[in-house]
């Protein structure tokens, strides 16, 4: 059963007091200097496995009253619909324009291989379609055209997916490069110099920021991303 036009006005409009009535409770309960609660925080899988995971026990240890949710989503989730009170993007953000975004950092991408494989003739691994619009598929794209080459051989939705798949031996592709130059079973194809660059940028959500909570994770993103770019 799906609902009536009236019908989705009236969820869209109750999903809108909800978090009406959500945000009033934390203006309420959380203006206090403590830095206790749950924050919900999103980003892309390679950057939350390889970046966040490795540094949220110093988080843990300044304030152990505090409880992260982090959501490993290659799409960007909403927070004006509150699917999320903090985000770590690569990209200016275009849609959700209430929202306070920041630029915190330049992520440089170069192309990268198996470590333990030659490196003549191995094919690229690319991103769907989905993700056509971004920088990095869109330079693979014209690298595959100056190579000749046919299709990728293999394509994913996600940046985590493909790092694994170069260090299976599947082929090369386009990664970040403070992540991937860490990583022991991969090495950089494309020499010194980036091939390209992407902003990161750091949302939060308006009603939030005045927050303990949320401050104190802000604070914990400035200091991981400028150690790792």
């Amino acid at each position: 059963m799906l609902p009536t036009e009236v019908g989705q006005l009236v969820v869209q409009r109750a999903e809108r007091i909800e978090a009406e009535i959500e945000t009033l409770g934390e203006l309420a309960t959380g203006a206090d200097s403590l830095a206790a609660g749950s924050v919900r925080l999103t980003s892309n899988p390679l950057l939350v496995n390889r970046l966040l995971i490795p540094a949220i026990d110093e988080l843990k240890t300044s304030h152990p009253m505090l409880r992260l949710e982090l959501v490993a989503e290659p799409r960007n989730l909403s927070l004006t619909k509150r699917e999320a009170d903090l985000a770590l993007r690569t990209g200016r953000p275009s849609k959700e324009q209430s929202v306070i975004a920041r630029r915190i950092g330049h992520l440089a991408f170069a192309v990268y291989g198996p470590k333990r494989r030659t490196r003549h003739a191995l094919p690229w691994i690319g991103l769907d379609n989905g993700m056509a619009h971004l920088p990095n598929a869109a330079w693979m794209i014209r690298a595959m055209r100056d190579e000749g080459a046919g299709p990728p051989f293999l394509i994913a939705n996600d940046s985590e997916v493909i790092l694994n798949a170069i260090r299976a031996g599947l082929g090369k592709s386009v990664l970040p490069c403070a992540i991937a130059d860490r990583d022991r079973g991969v090495v950089r194809l494309s020499g010194e110099t980036p091939v390209l660059s992407r902003e990161l940028w750091l949302l939060v959500h308006p009603e939030l920021k005045h927050l303990a909570r949320i401050k104190v994770v802000v604070a914990w993103l400035e200091r991981i991303v400028s150690r790792a770019l």
